[in-house]
């Protein structure tokens, strides 16, 4: 699913790396078309520092062109210079390898699947990850409250409890989003659930979830 984190933890390899890699840059291929992203490939292999992480976001939307041009010009040029390379996919990729994808309609360079499949890692909904749900949003509590000045010190102890709870549909996106409206409509001190603007959503869900089990009653 979108939203799940999968940036946030490319970030915090980088972040965990050695000092020596110091900067951290991602492509998105699903917003940049092949020029953008040959010319982000070239950036990143002329750049004068020899340590970066590169985070390749959607690859299995790269046009088989420029998974060629990966496989056979820049991959083996930005290992040499100890690029972390760390790929995104929303799909399968195992599928899509060397057939015919039935998701994107794009065929995924086998060659290129395997040189890039080192370690794999599978992100499930923050739904079925609880125990993420806490260290996310304090890291974006301290993100915002750097960020505005604002003095939100955390969140209450019902707050933390209907935050683990609740479906979050849209993952991280919609945690992260939940607590910047908190510093805009809240009250400095502690962030209580109604500040985050879920709970009519919370409502509404259950009130479908109800008539659903009504119907099928």
């Amino acid at each position: 699913e979108r939203g799940t984190g999968k940036r946030l933890f490319s970030q915090h390899v980088h972040l965990a790396s050695s000092p020596a890699f110091k900067n951290f840059y991602e492509v998105n291929c699903r917003v940049f078309e092949d020029e953008g992203i040959k010319k982000f490939f070239g950036k990143i292999k002329e750049a004068a520092d020899e340590r970066a992480t590169l985070f390749i976001n959607n690859v299995n939307l790269l046009s088989q062109d420029m998974q060629t041009l990966l496989k056979e010009t820049y991959l083996d040029e930005l290992l040499a210079k100890k690029v972390k390379i760390i790929t995104s996919s929303e799909t399968e990729i195992e599928q899509s390898a060397g057939m015919l994808s039935k998701f994107a309609g794009v065929q995924f360079n086998s060659d290129l699947y395997f040189r890039l499949s080192v370690v794999k890692l599978n992100f499930l909904p923050l739904r079925q990850r609880q125990e993420d749900i806490l260290p996310i949003a304090q890291f974006y509590l301290k993100k915002f409250r750097r960020d505005s000045g604002l003095k939100f010190e955390g969140f209450s102890d019902s707050c933390i409890k209907k935050m683990q709870d609740y479906l979050w549909k849209a993952n991280c996106d919609e945690l992260i989003n939940a607590i910047q409206r908190a510093f805009i409509v809240g009250s400095e001190g502690m962030i209580s659930f109604s500040d985050l603007g879920l709970e009519g959503l919370q409502r509404q869900e259950s009130i479908q979830d109800d008539t659903i089990e009504s119907f099928t009653d």
